[in-house]
């Protein structure tokens, strides 16, 4: 693996075991992660880690990805991508129009079914 990742088995194990000591962890990552092409899953699995070691929900703890721009996460979780509702719900997925023509004043027939399409 160390020459894949450029990362050794002994640091592998020390970062565990100062992990597995620390009385808290808060991890940060940017967007070397959150753009490459695992880039959920890697985060996925920070996010894990942080859990398996008690290291979310208490004073300095807990995961934070940066992203590239000014609360382009919080729009993102919003709504504001045109293939998903609000929590990353597609819109071509029926359940998820239905859900939310329960939720609201709308009828389900005004809902899309598929994404947008983008003109210049």
């Amino acid at each position: 693996m160390p020459s894949k990742t450029g990362v050794s088995k002994q640091e592998l194990v020390e970062a565990a075991e100062m992990i597995g000591k620390a009385s808290s962890v808060c991890l940060l990552w940017a967007m070397g992660i959150t753009q490459h092409s695992h880039g959920s899953d890697t985060s996925t699995a920070l996010s894990n880690l942080l859990v398996v070691t008690g290291n979310y929900g208490k004073p300095g703890t807990g995961g934070y990805p940066m992203r590239g721009h000014n609360n382009v996460q919080g729009a993102s979780d919003f709504g504001c991508l045109r293939n998903m509702y609000p929590g990353y719900e597609k819109v071509s997925d029926d359940s998820a129009r239905e859900r939310w023509a329960k939720g609201g004043a709308f009828l389900r027939s005004n809902f899309p079914t598929r994404s947008a399409k983008v003109t210049s």
